[in-house]
């Protein structure tokens, strides 16, 4: 009941939705992904830089996935992750019509990172059809680890 009294109050909520900054001179994008057991996702941040040095970084994207019913490796949940996320980074590059002067995706998954730095006709079918997805819309270079404590899209 308490619940139900204080729901009128979500109309009080409001979030920032403006992206860039005013006087913008680089634009940065940084998507992260991540997975476990349940399921996996990725979020893609913009990150602004004005004339005067000031930063700034805003959540853009965000999308998640429920772990398939079939029991599924969590290396290859994280590759998922990684596959999710590439698709995202290129939605926005589309959809925002802006010129990135860098594009980063972070993975904490050291395994993950390994797939996407090899050819795809090394790896079994699983692991090949999303690295050559993923190497399809991205860049491997652009591909890097982030310690999982600080992962944003970590659960």
């Amino acid at each position: 009941m308490e619940f139900c009294d204080q729901l009128p109050l979500i109309n009080n909520v409001s979030v920032e939705r403006i992206v860039l900054i005013n006087d913008v001179i680089s634009v940065q994008l940084h998507g992260f992904c991540d997975a476990s057991e349940c399921g996996y996702g990725a979020c893609i941040y913009i990150r602004p830089m004005d004339s005067t040095g000031k930063i700034s970084a805003a959540l853009f994207h965000v999308k998640s996935r429920i772990a398939p019913l079939k029991i599924v490796s969590l290396p290859r949940l994280e590759l998922c992750g990684a596959q999710l996320l590439a698709k995202l980074i290129t939605q926005t590059m589309v959809i925002t019509g802006i010129s990135f002067e860098k594009v980063v995706l972070w993975s904490d998954s050291t395994i993950t990172l390994y797939w996407i730095h090899t050819s795809p006709h090394l790896l079994k079918t699983f692991e090949a059809n999303r690295v050559a997805d993923i190497q399809k819309q991205s860049n491997p270079s652009q591909c890097r680890h982030i310690r999982s404590g600080d992962n944003p899209a970590d659960v």
